[in-house]
This record gives structure tokens, sequence and C-alpha cells, in this order.
């Protein structure tokens, strides 16, 4: 009997347990995707550079309002943010196919 509790004790212990994640397959090139935007914080041009074609880029305000969108097929460019007001946003990027989306300061 005592061997039966201790077994239920056992598993009542290892269902409270929290679970773990298993962890993320390492993909080689996984960087070649990736897209790097600089300076953060930026003041009147922002750098985009990536080592494949960046496809599309759409800029968004704190709220959520879309204020610029352009389809490019480039790997590096600059974008002219000089109009933009001081504050957070928010840019949504395809490369390679994979949309990301980034956060940038304008200062």
């Amino acid at each position: 009997m005592k061997l039966f509790s201790t077994f239920l004790f056992l598993m009542s212990f290892t269902l409270i347990l929290p679970l773990r994640a298993q962890p993320e397959p390492i993909i080689e090139n996984q960087s070649v995707d990736r897209l790097q935007l600089f300076p953060n914080p930026v003041g009147d041009i922002l750098y985009l550079k990536s080592k494949v074609p960046i496809e599309k880029v759409s800029i968004y305000n704190i709220l959520g309002q879309l204020i610029f969108n352009k389809d490019m097929d480039v790997m590096n460019t600059q974008l002219d943010i000089s109009h933009f007001v001081s504050g957070q946003y928010l840019i949504k990027a395809t490369v390679n196919g994979k949309t990301d989306i980034y956060k940038f300061i304008k200062q």
C-alpha cells in the first residue's frame, strides 16, 4: 500500500510541474533573411540592409496607422523619414518571403 501511495504522490507531483518548451531547432543561414535597420534611434534617414532582396516595407505609427508602404526589390535602401514626428514606429518588412516586424524610434 505504501508503494501505491508513493506512486500516486509522484504522479501528482509530475502533473503540476510546468511544461517546458522544446528548444527551437538551429537553422543554418538563419541570419541570411534577417533585415538590419539603423541607426536606432534615427534622425532623418533610416537605412535598411539585407543579404537578400527586401521585397516590401510598411511603416506604422504607434496607433497602428499605415504611414508608408512600398514594394521594392533591393538589398540596401534608405528611407527619408524627416517628415515623421518624433516617437515610436513599427516597420513591417518582407525579406525572402518572410515578414517580420521591427521597432524603431524617430528622434
